[in-house]
């Protein structure tokens, strides 16, 4: 509860779409991490806009990440300075990968 992203606790099932929209992602971006690269270990698919606001699981708002960037998505940016749209997420890490 303490922390900034939390918003409220709510069981969140997918449901059967999922699946194939998770399959169309990992196909769509080669299996491949879209921040780092890497195309091994375990690949995670991320809504770019939360499935909770807005309940859909279309492709366009899924993007394929390992679990070490998924982690820094998820945990480490404020929800107000999370990406909106897929262009937004590869400028931001971009942005990100720059700096460092």
């Amino acid at each position: 509860e303490n922390n900034p992203n939390y918003k409220g606790a709510e069981i969140v099932r997918y449901g059967f779409d999922w699946v194939k929209a998770r399959s169309a992602t990992l196909e769509r971006d080669g299996f491949r991490c879209q921040v780092c690269s890497k195309d091994y270990g375990r690949l995670e698919v991320h809504h770019i806009v939360p499935y909770r606001l807005c309940k859909s699981h279309a492709v366009e708002n899924l993007i394929t990440l390992c679990h070490p960037c998924h982690a820094v998505c998820e945990v480490a940016l404020p929800f107000k300075d999370r990406p909106t749209t897929r262009d937004e997420f590869y400028f931001l890490f971009y942005a990100k990968r720059q700096a460092a």
